[in-house]
């Protein structure tokens, strides 16, 4: 092998250790998987919303966008502070109450506005003004880390609105209703099958 040869081989083999090194430091740290029950509850108000009825095939329907704002209590930290989301849009049958309500939502510190959670949701509209629906979230850890350690928030929520769009609700069950569970849940399985 030619010097030139060599001198290219040796950082080559060096960088393709140090990522098995890497690969192998994520698998010891403790990836195996951790699914963590939560619950909260939270509050918003428009911020920038506009609604307007338009005809469908059934009779007229309620459209609503914009962005809410307000605020998630939990006690896991990683899920409470501010708390963002928007309507893209909610579609809601003035004839039978029935719709459906999606978007994108996000929590922040209050004190450092950091994003600590970012996801997006999926609801059912029933009776005009209760949501069931579920959301997926990515949580953002305060200091980075591998990609290996991601959490995701999966959460089962309901929530009522009135006339003014003001909207009060709950994941995790806290009213004990068992039908709304909720977990954050990180790592994997390792190894093969």
């Amino acid at each position: 092998m030619s010097q030139r040869k060599l001198t290219l081989a040796i950082p080559v083999v060096a960088a393709l250790a140090a990522l098995a090194a890497v690969e192998i430091a994520i698998a010891e740290s403790g990836n195996r998987p951790r699914t963590d029950a939560v619950m909260g509850t939270f509050t918003a108000s428009p911020v920038r919303v506009s609604q307007r009825i338009c005809e469908g095939q059934d009779g007229p329907y309620l459209e609503i966008r914009g962005k809410l704002a307000g605020t998630v209590v939990s006690a896991d930290s990683r899920l409470s502070g501010d708390f963002e989301f928007t309507s893209e849009p909610a579609l809601i049958s003035q004839t039978t109450g029935l719709g459906t309500f999606t978007g994108h939502f996000s929590i922040s510190d209050p004190l450092t506005s950091r994003k600590k959670v970012q996801g997006e949701f999926h609801a059912v509209v029933t009776e005009g003004s209760n949501t069931h629906g579920f959301a997926l979230a990515k949580v953002i850890p305060d200091a980075p880390g591998p990609p290996a350690n991601a959490e995701f928030l999966f959460a089962n929520f309901k929530s009522t609105f009135d006339a003014a769009l003001n909207v009060t609700g709950e994941f995790g069950g806290t009213t004990g209703d068992a039908r709304t569970p909720a977990v954050v849940q990180a790592g994997a399985c390792s190894g093969s099958q």
